[in-house]
């Protein structure tokens, strides 16, 4: 079942996609993007979504209703590799979402 998300102020910011929070389980996998370790989420829970200027998937919303301010657009893309960094070990790495995890996530979070 898909949500709606309504929006409430994309007036005053330049947006363009969403992005996702949650608690999610990663796997070391046995292979390099650009070099780097790669991780795949095989389960969590999604805890947030917001509105960003850059999407980590590289997919844009659509505002499908102006008067109700009603968007649509991918909140979760699978085998995209997203870049992320780690604070403490100063490590860049990748994490991907396979098809299957982001169904389990999907029921996991009630989405």
């Amino acid at each position: 079942m898909n949500k709606i998300l309504h929006l409430h102020m994309v007036n005053n910011f330049k947006i363009n996609g969403f992005s996702v929070e949650g608690n999610f389980k990663k796997k070391l996998v046995d292979k390099l993007h650009n070099g780097k370790k790669c991780y795949e989420i095989f389960d969590g829970i999604v805890t947030a979504i917001s509105l960003v200027s850059l999407p980590s998937h590289g997919k844009n919303f659509k505002i499908t209703d102006k008067k109700n301010r009603i968007v649509t657009g991918v909140v979760l893309s699978p085998e995209i590799m997203i870049e992320r960094f780690d604070l403490i070990s100063n490590e860049v790495y990748y994490v991907y979402f396979t098809a299957e995890s982001i169904e389990r996530i999907k029921n996991n979070s009630n989405l």
